[in-house]
């Protein structure tokens, strides 16, 4: 029987062993940018942007002025916001902050203890590949010696 070799270094850089990893990163970059676009409202477009690549009309807007509109507002004064809803309002984005807080840091443990697993996972399975390799050589030596 053939002796299996040891692991050389090339071979601990294998796609096999760097596929968990990339992974697990992919997972994060996902998650991370997942978690911070909820902390930014998109920006709200106005109902009258023109975009550069309608051109139906360009030519027609230098001959006819548009016409103008009567608008008439009403405006109320603005309502007092009370002290009450003053705190809540702050309670609610301290409440907000300390969430995505302990969600990241839930996320944070999370990656450790996959770390942690991967690790003991490649340790488990470089014993299990020398245990078979003494396996191999207490065989041959077994045979060797009911030859001689």
């Amino acid at each position: 029987m053939a002796l299996e070799k040891e692991p050389s270094s090339s071979s601990q850089n294998s796609p096999e062993q760097r596929g968990p990893l990339y992974i697990l990163l992919s997972a994060i970059a996902f998650f991370l940018g997942w978690s911070l676009s909820k902390l930014k409202t998109p920006l709200e477009q106005s109902a009258e942007s023109r975009h550069p690549q309608n051109s139906t009309n360009q030519g027609c807007e230098g001959t006819n002025p548009p016409l103008p509109l009567a608008v008439t507002i009403e405006s109320y004064p603005p309502q007092s916001v009370t002290e009450e809803a003053k705190a809540e309002k702050k309670n609610e984005r301290l409440f907000r902050r300390w969430n995505f807080i302990a969600t990241i840091a839930t996320a944070l443990i999370a990656l450790g203890l996959l770390c942690v697993t991967y690790r003991y996972t490649k340790y488990t399975y470089r014993m299990w590949g020398e245990m078979q390799l003494q396996t191999c050589i207490q065989r041959d030596a077994a045979i060797n010696a009911e030859r001689a």
